[in-house]
């Protein structure tokens, strides 16, 4: 049982940091104006992890549009002007 208990917690804590990488890579790429690969690269993430979240941004950032912009805590001033600038990336 107190392994399960470990490796919960280990879970939840590799979602939590997933959603704070996700909120400041599409926060980088819209508000900044950054690059995909400038906003990834600075997160530190190491080169493997980098290599599984691209796509997950990617699909991500595919998806935001003004219904959804305030889960990446976005303006949608912001993401409006992004998405009339044609999606940069």
């Amino acid at each position: 049982m107190r392994q399960l208990g470990n490796s919960i917690r280990c879970m939840r804590r590799r979602r939590v940091l997933l959603r704070r990488i996700r909120l400041e890579s599409v926060g980088a790429v819209v508000r900044d104006s950054m690059s995909v690969d400038a906003a990834m690269a600075s997160l530190g993430l190491p080169a493997p992890d980098m290599l599984l979240f691209r796509p997950i941004l990617l699909r991500e950032l595919q998806a935001l549009d003004l219904y959804n912009c305030a889960r990446y805590r976005l303006t949608m001033t912001q993401t409006r002007q992004w998405i009339e600038a044609g999606r940069p990336q």
